[in-house]
């Protein structure tokens, strides 16, 4: 009996030390309108970072002219020969 009271108590720590290192992942998955509906310290434990900028790519003319040749050949015109090059900042 006590052997089995020990198991139980072992698998009822471990199984709240699983949800507690789980909780804020899986708040953070949840929409901001629910998380708002909660208490405030468990709103502290959903929010996201947020990112001040977003990863960009800038354009090569080898790729401007692949757009421009699509962008023609659906208007029925020529591809045209010139591209200007992207602005540099």
């Amino acid at each position: 009996m006590r052997r089995r009271i020990g198991l139980l108590l072992l698998a009822l720590i471990l199984g709240a030390g699983i949800v507690g290192w789980l909780l804020p992942a899986a708040l953070r998955a949840v929409p901001s309108r629910y998380v708002a509906r909660l208490p405030g310290p468990v709103q502290a434990l959903a929010e996201r970072e947020h990112v001040s900028a977003l990863p960009t790519v800038a354009s090569t003319s080898a790729a401007a002219s692949m757009l421009l040749a699509d962008v023609a050949s659906a208007a029925g015109e020529p591809p045209a020969t010139q591209i200007p090059s992207p602005p540099t900042v």
